[in-house]
This record gives structure tokens, sequence and C-alpha cells, in this order.
């Protein structure tokens, strides 16, 4: 490994003596459109296609190294391997109303990415996730409450999300007058406000005045405002037409009358949506030409592999082809990927920036401003001095992913609000604790999980086999003994030396032998995929969103546990719980906490059932839309026992979206909403 990487230093600096010498791409003193031309005009119309697929492959006879186009960073740096600050959830944020703070966190965030991009430029190990092209913000108008993305939004409002968008696109991209720091996003072009499920195949159809007073306002801000260098178009067509080959979206307007001089990226699969999904043309060939002619210059997806068939067929010419790579590549040269690094001034941040002192403290800044006190009868703030036991309730209390939301990255310390309540009461406040019900449903799991009992030839563990395949073909490529599967990885983040965790599968094996006999609980989160095997079968799942698996088990006997595993992208997480399985049973759990002085109900909903394209189908929710705006019935239950103790009810509402609660401002005495608060989420809580 250690001579690839230094073979491939040797490379690259090769590259820039020897071509440096005479080629104009690499004269940093040259202006960038006269580079750009120079470079193109070397390259081959295979190597051009290439170029404008997101992973775009190195290019050793002209020294260009491989980049991938896709990263993230809609609240903080996401999907990386490395530990990175993760901020409120974007809709949190817009709460704030604070553009001051979001530019600031838009900057910091991007010093973390450039310190990863960096990093990983001197270990030689591009990819995924570590690039400096974000795609982000996303602008849409949050318009349905149901719509499980518009937590990535600002809101339903076009002004705050111009103002908000504006300034994290200025936090991100720099202020330095020759290089861009990172490039931002404004995502999805447009008229893209939900619903998830349909979205390949809906045809948007607004008026005019809604086109220009809702849909279009913040995207013309960023473009023509605030210098947004990247725009994704959307999967949804428009009067017709799909976003990213639409006469009036991309040409007329953001081309002729906005001026943008940036680069066009398709959502992922975007394209292939142009004649699967909208069967507006009959295969990949005609597509591609359509897109690019329409100013989409780079793909997420494949189907631009067939730009060669295209070209050949006369659906589009080499040269139509060039002004869109022309454009990609004014971006990496802005980026400072072709010059030398001490003229860049963003290429010597290093990796202490990440989760630095100060980028936590504006983490926990955000978080606070961006609560919303939706009522409060005067029981906040908490009067420690009247107060000696409290009491927390409820699905959200103890659950760090629910302040992550979606499209996050991994803090260090992930702390939830049970966690940070137990600190800051300190020892003079009783805390008591009761999860009593689930987000959805009534399954109340409870872990018990003891490392004794599993066990791998005859010592606590599990026996851990990895591939660097989806199918657990061949030998694998690593084989340890872990304690137990509980992990987080960003993607592409080394497991092991030659295993990463992106398109790879595993296997975890151990014995379970049972002290007492009676019903036992196992508990398997997974991303992106897992199966429990008992004895080489399946048992019954349980739960509507986590998966229970329930054993009836035998003191002293054995039982072959065997978890399989399969990662392709993004989060990989893999955890394996043991315990016990409860039905909710109301009355017992209010019963439990009526001797506080106060209860504290933790719960709303999160990313587990409010997303992108999930495959999420239960009452109130529907591939990750939401059917319903109420609270989910078996909270609202939990609720109402808590209030017929007669003592004060406090509901800290965890959300991305609106939620009705006609009964709960009628019947509880404070409700806060913390949004999805990020990494500082339940901290920030505690200090309302």
């Amino acid at each position: 490994m250690r001579k690839n990487i230094i073979a491939g230093i040797c490379l690259l600096v090769s590259c820039v003596t020897s071509f440096g010498q005479k080629e104009k791409y690499w004269n940093p003193n040259l202006p960038i459109d006269e580079r750009v031309e120079d470079l193109v005009g070397r390259m081959t119309l295979d190597e051009k296609i290439g170029q404008m697929m997101n992973n775009a492959p190195a290019i050793d006879r002209l020294g260009i190294p491989a980049y991938n186009w896709w990263n993230e960073c809609l609240h903080g740096v996401a999907r990386s391997p490395y530990n990175t600050t993760s901020f409120p959830q974007a809709i949190a944020m817009a709460a704030t109303w604070d553009r001051d703070a979001i530019n600031l966190m838009g900057e910091y965030a991007s010093d973390e990415g450039r310190a990863i991009f960096n990093d990983s430029k001197r270990l030689g190990k591009p990819g995924i996730f570590k690039g400096l092209t974000y795609w982000s913000p996303n602008i849409n108008i949050f318009r349905d409450p149901r719509w499980g993305r518009g937590q990535e939004t600002y809101g339903e409002d076009p002004y705050l999300t111009g103002e908000m968008g504006t300034a994290f696109v200025r936090g991100i991209q720099g202020d330095d007058p020759r290089y861009l720091k990172a490039s931002a996003c404004a995502k999805h072009y447009a008229v893209h406000s939900g619903p998830e499920w349909n979205r390949h195949t809906f045809n948007a159809q607004v008026s005019n005045q809604d086109l220009w007073d809702t849909y279009l306002p913040a995207f013309k801000k960023l473009v023509t405002e605030a210098g947004v260098t990247g725009v994704m178009c959307a999967y949804n067509a428009f009067l017709g037409q799909a976003c990213c080959g639409n006469d009036v979206l991309m040409m007329d307007i953001l081309k002729n009358q906005w001026h943008f001089s940036g680069y066009v990226t398709s959502d992922c699969g975007a394209i292939d949506d142009f004649y699967k999904t909208h069967k507006l043309f009959d295969d990949a060939a005609s597509s591609s030409a359509d897109a690019v002619l329409h100013g989409t210059d780079c793909e997420c997806g494949g189907s631009y592999s067939a730009l060669s068939q295209a070209v050949a067929e006369g659906l589009i010419s080499e040269e139509q082809i060039d002004e869109s790579l022309k454009r990609l590549f004014r971006i990496r040269f802005r980026l400072g990927m072709f010059d030398p690094d001490e003229k860049n001034p963003y290429s010597k941040i290093p990796l202490s920036v990440l989760e630095s002192p100060e980028h936590k403290a504006h983490a926990l800044k955000m978080a606070r401003e961006s609560m919303v006190l939706l009522k409060n009868d005067g029981i906040l703030p908490i009067d420690r001095n009247k107060v000696k036991k409290v009491a927390l309730v409820g699905p959200n209390a103890d659950e760090w992913k629910v302040y992550l939301a979606n499209y996050y990255g991994y803090p260090s310390q992930k702390t939830t609000l049970y966690q940070a309540l137990r600190n800051k009461l300190g020892d003079d406040v009783e805390l008591i604790y009761k999860k009593g019900v689930n987000l959805v449903d009534d399954c109340v799991f409870t872990s018990h999980y003891d490392d004794k009992l599993f066990r791998i030839n005859g010592k606590p563990g599990f026996k851990a086999e990895y591939w660097t395949n989806m199918r657990r073909e061949g030998t694998p490529v690593l084989t340890r003994v872990e304690s137990r599967p509980d992990h987080c990885w960003g993607d592409g983040q080394d497991i092991a030396p030659g295993v990463v965790a992106t398109r790879m599968s595993a296997v975890w094996k151990t014995t379970f032998k049972p002290r007492e006999s009676g019903r036992v609980c196992f508990e398997l989160r997974a991303d992106d995929w897992a199966e429990l095997l008992i004895d080489g079968k399946a048992p019954e799942k349980v739960g509507l969103v986590n998966k229970y698996y329930q054993l009836d088990a035998v003191k002293g006997k054995s039982y072959e546990i065997e978890i399989h595993y399969t990662q392709g992208s993004d989060n990989a997480e893999i955890l394996f719980d043991f315990g016990s399985l409860e039905h909710a049973d109301y009355a017992r759990t209010a019963d439990e906490v009526k001797d506080a002085d106060l209860i504290l109900f933790a719960g709303g909903i999160s990313s587990m059932v409010e997303g992108e394209q999930m495959p999420v189908e239960i009452e109130g929710f529907r591939g990750g839309d939401r059917t319903t705006i109420e609270l989910p019935k078996v909270q609202k239950n939990m609720l109402k026992a808590l209030k017929d103790t007669g003592k004060p009810v406090i509901f800290v509402m965890m959300t991305g979206s609106a939620i009705g609660l006609e009964w709960e401002n009628s019947n509880l005495n404070a409700i806060l909403n913390a949004w999805y608060g990020g990494q500082a989420g339940g901290q920030a809580i505690c200090d309302i």
C-alpha cells in the first residue's frame, strides 16, 4: 500500500514537472479559460465522456487525477470516513433566522471538507465523499408539511430560503479572489417539493406566477447574487419535459436570463428517468444527448456512457460535449486541483480543524438558537429549587441518531437527551427514565446486553468475516474476533487494511447460551441491510421500524447466532443488541413516574420514518413522506396517560416537519420544538 501511495505521488509530481514546462493547462499564471481549452483539446472523446460522470477516472497520460464529484454538506460534512462536526438539520438552522450563524457554519464545514480533501490527496486515496463539490444546499420550498425531505430545506418561505441559502453558499465557497474553498450546489432545480414515492414520474405543472413567486426566487438569488457554482437538476418533469432537459428551466431561465456560468449536475439516476420512467426517449443515448444539449454537464449515474453512441448517431457533436466539459474543468481549476499547493491558501488547512472547539461551540450555539417554544404556561425555565425528581419518557429520550437527521456525518461524541439531562441535573435531582413507547408502534425494547452470553471458541465475542463484494462470494479477506457487531463507518472508511466500508459484506457468528429460561429479544439495526439467523433459520420479525426477534430460550441450551450484512454506499451501520421486549403499558409507565415533580416526554418523529424515498409503508407514513401530520397514535396515548398523573408535562418534540398539536396544545404545560439538533441537540435542550 505504501509503495502504491509513493508511486501515485511520484506520478503526479512527474506529470507536473514534465507537463508543466510546456503544457498550458499546468501553467498557473495563465487565465483559467485558456488552460481549460488547452486541456480539453488534448482529450479523446471517450476520455471526455468519462470526465462527465460523477466518478471521473484518472487520465494518467495527461496527469489528470481521478475525482468524484459527489459530496454532501447539508448540515456538516456528511458520509465521510472522517469524524466531522454535525450541526442542526437545515430546517432547524432556518429557525434561527441567523444569517451570520449559517454563514459561519458553512465556513466551518468547508474548512473540515478541505482538510479531508487535503489529507486524502496526501494519502493518495481520493474517492466519493472526499471531494470539494458539495451537492448542498437544498433550497426547494417546503410547501407540503408531509414531504419527507422538507427537513433538508429552509422551510416554506421563498425569502427566508434565499437568505439562508445565500449565507450558506458564501460560507462554503470562501472569499479568496482566485480560488474556491469548495463548490456549493443549489438543488433540486426546480418545482421539486415531493412527494417522494412518485418523484421519478411526477410532471409538475404550476402557473407562471407560482413558478416565479414560489419556486424560483431562492434559485435566482443564489445564482445571480450568491455566486453559487453548481446547480442540480431534479428528478421530476416540468411542463412535460424532464427537469434536466427542460427548455424553460435550463435554457431560457438558467442560461439565458440568469447567465449561470457554473456547472449543472443531474440528481443520481435522473438521466435514466428520461427513458425509463418519464418515457420521453427510447434509450440512454438519446436521453444523454438531450441532457447535455440542455446544459446538464455532469451525470450522477451511468447513462452518459452512451454519449459515444449518441455522437456516432449524430444526436450530439463532440464540440457540444466540449462545452459541458469545459464548465466542469473550470470548477476543478478554480478549486486549485491543477495548481501547486503553495499557491492555494486552502491547501494548508489541516486535519486539526475537524471537530475543533470552535466548531463544536458553534454547533451548540445553533442548536440553542433553533429551538422554538410553541407553548409555555410558566413551567419553563425549570426552577431547580422546586424540582427534586424529574421523569424522562419517550422514544427519542435516549436515541442519538435522531439528532443527526439525514445526510449526516459522524461526530466523535454523540450525546442523547437522557445523557445530557443526567449531566445537567447532577446529584441534586433524581432522574427517572422510562422509554414507555416506541416511535410508531407499542414495542418497547430494553437492552440487557451481556457479552458473557455470546461466545466464540470459548471466549466472549463474535467471529467476524468480511468480503470485498456484496454477495459474500469467495474467501473472506478478513477474519477476526469482535466484541459484537456495533459499528458506524463513513463511506469508504477503512475497516482494516484491504477492507473499506463500501460495496462489501460481512458475517458475524457466535454461540448464545442463556443463564435463564424465558423469552428474550434480539435487536438488529443496519444500514444498508442485515438479517439474523438462529440455528440457521430466520426468526419472525416484530416491530414496524426497528427489527426485533424474539426467542423462547432454554437455560443452558446453545443457540448458534449468525448475522449477515451487506453494504452498498453512503453511511454503513450495524448494531446487534440483546434484551427484552414488552408491549407499551401506558398506565403502568404513568404510575412509575407519577411521583416526579415534572415529566419530560421526548417524542415526535425521526429520519427513520421521514426522509428520501424510504421503504417505509406504515400507518401515517409512505415512502419517506407522511400521510398525516398527526403525532403517531402510540405517542399520543402515552401523553394522555402522563397527563392523567396530574403532574406538569413538557413535550420535547423532535421532528423535521410540522406536527399537528391540537390536543397537545390544549392539555400540556409546555411544548418545545427541538427539531433534529445535530451533535449538541441534547445539551441544547437541557440549556433551555
